[in-house]
């Protein structure tokens, strides 16, 4: 079924009118089409089942038009596969968007499981690691070295995949990841406690709290006593690490 002009004009007078900047190029409205078209082939009797009439066809046709406008022909190819897989019958729109996504696997990165165990594996000195791919690491570090040492998977599962989703877009989008060299924070005096403690908490990767030691008197027995409780946190994740008095 292709898309009909004189319906479209019926569809806005009735009142389902979309900007004007947002109308559907031929190009759009080809792609489209293939996709339904395929979509009968796929599913034959369910796609009638699915999505009614042809005038419903139509309607649902034009609304899938806007939400997939910016889409290439080869990503909607991709994901008219893989709904042979993953769906028994036609996708809605929020389903076929999903299929859309790039797979970590197609960029280079190891998939979401796999990133975790990693990650997990991880025990000494992050940064001089062999890291399948920075997005690793970067989401490593902001889920913290500390926590996935320490933490249940129940708890850290769902924050790292949030962080590795997050850095898996920005490769997605032409972003180039780089683990940063690891650099001494000399102990300067003139630095306030508040700024060193977020510089440490930067570079070891974990919460700038360890550093509380920093707010006590210097050469305070409690200072000397919560230095080498933050010191017994960093060299979990960084053997012969040194922090200032």
């Amino acid at each position: 079924m292709e898309f009909d002009a004189h319906s479209m004009i019926s569809t806005i007078q009735a009142g389902n009118h979309q900007p004007e900047n947002n109308a559907l190029s031929d190009d759009q409205k080809i792609l489209i089409n293939m996709i339904f078209t395929r979509f009968k082939a796929i599913y034959g009797n369910r796609f009638e089942s699915t999505f009614g009439d042809e005038n419903q066809v139509r309607l649902t046709k034009r609304e899938w038009g806007y939400s997939l406008q910016d889409i290439t022909e080869d990503r909607l190819a991709l994901a008219l596969h893989k709904c042979k897989e993953k769906h028994s019958w036609p996708p809605s729109i929020a389903e076929f968007i999903q299929l859309l996504k790039p797979a970590p696997e197609e960029f280079g990165l190891p998939d979401t499981r796999k990133a975790y165990l990693e990650a997990c594996s991880i025990r000494h000195n992050p940064r001089e690691a062999n890291w399948s791919h920075p997005a690793v690491y970067f989401a490593s570090r902001d889920t913290g070295f500390y926590l996935l040492q320490s933490g249940t998977e129940k708890e850290v599962w769902p924050r790292f995949e949030k962080y590795y989703g997050n850095y898996c877009e920005r490769v997605f989008n032409g972003e180039q990841l780089a683990i940063p060299q690891t650099v001494a924070i000399p102990d300067n005096s003139a630095t306030t406690t508040a700024t060193t403690a977020n510089e440490l908490a930067a570079q070891y990767g974990v919460d700038a709290s360890v550093f509380y030691y920093l707010t006590k008197t210097p050469g305070s027995e409690i200072r000397k006593r919560l230095r080498e409780q933050a010191l017994v946190v960093v060299t979990l994740e960084f053997s012969g690490a040194e922090l200032p008095d």
